[in-house]
């Protein structure tokens, strides 16, 4: 009876049995003693070979166990995100693992400023669990006035404002001086 280890992931090494005369029966069971016909997940095989008995040979068996290792798990495709700027759409993050599926967890990114993302794998009994953490930032955007209409004041008991001023991003606070003042005052308070 030939037996060998193996690590999950790897080409199974299932186990083999010749006798001088009869027919060679194996059988495998896992942990649980539950029989098997492949070996699929990682953990401890007991297998037994038995040869069936002929008008000249008796029967014969054996016993043996086999251990399908952990594999240990490694990214194919290392973390990574790009950053942007706001305003501009997310980038997403990507990673791929040799085994499992990837979970991203990071904080809502809108505003700008520097966040973190994590990728992990959850350990399972066939490979290890993995983790990683990769920074990315979102740019402030470059924020533009529009001036619509003329832009002038009537200097009498209440100014006159601008016909429109917007900005990209924000409100927009209009300054200027008062007739008499020498600070800058919101001319909407006036």
């Amino acid at each position: 009876l030939n037996v060998s280890n193996w690590t999950y992931g790897e080409t199974a090494q299932m186990p083999t049995a010749t006798a001088k005369a009869g027919t060679v029966t194996i059988v495998i069971t896992d942990a649980a003693g539950k029989e098997v016909t492949e070996v699929t997940e990682a953990g401890t095989y007991r297998v037994k070979a038995t040869a069936s008995e002929t008008t000249n040979y008796t029967s014969a068996s054996a016993e043996k166990t086999f251990t399908v290792a952990q594999a240990t798990n490694e990214w194919t495709t290392e973390l990574n995100i790009e950053g942007w700027t706001y305003g501009e759409t997310a980038n997403k993050p990507a990673a791929e693992a040799k085994f499992g599926k990837v979970t991203f967890i990071m904080d809502e990114a809108v505003d700008a400023g520097t966040y973190t993302v994590k990728a992990t794998v959850a350990k399972t009994a066939n490979y290890t669990g993995l983790e990683a953490e990769k920074t990315f930032t979102i740019a402030k955007a470059d924020n533009a006035l529009t001036v619509t209409g003329k832009l002038w004041f009537v200097y009498l008991d209440a100014p006159e404002h601008p016909t429109n001023i917007t900005a990209k991003y924000g409100e927009v606070e209009i300054l200027g001086y008062v007739q008499d003042g020498k600070e800058y005052e919101k001319l909407s308070d006036l």
